[in-house]
């Protein structure tokens, strides 16, 4: 690789670890995902186990699930032969809808959406 290049994209990569807040900054690493070639062979692995581990920081459980279904996505099309992050991810989405699912939480907001929206 040249290493201008390689400076480049470590240079791009810092900036985005400046990111403060935690959904853009994974997205917009999801984004140039597949400027690691220019780092190391191996860096595909260890980046999107990393970013999987990072979604779990979602609160909001239908964004996370996006965030994960695009991370597979992005995962499949940059490294097709790594499938670690995916069990990653699948077991995390199972985690939040079992969350989601339990009777405690299902009935706070089927009371909630009911007092939001009376049947006429």
């Amino acid at each position: 690789m040249n290493d201008s290049a390689k400076e480049t994209c470590k240079n791009w990569f810092f900036k985005i670890a400046s990111i403060r807040e935690l959904l853009p900054r994974i997205y917009v690493e999801m984004a140039i995902l597949k400027c690691y070639r220019f780092l190391a062979v191996d860096e595909y692995s260890h980046a999107l186990i990393r970013l999987s581990h990072m979604i779990r920081g979602v609160g909001d459980p239908m964004v996370a699930t996006y965030c994960r279904s695009y991370l597979c996505r992005k995962g499949i099309e940059v490294a097709p032969n790594r499938r670690e992050h995916l069990l990653t991810l699948f077991y995390d989405f199972a985690f939040s809808q079992r969350q989601i699912s339990e009777s405690n939480v299902s009935v706070r907001f089927s009371s909630f959406f009911l007092l939001d929206f009376p049947l006429v």
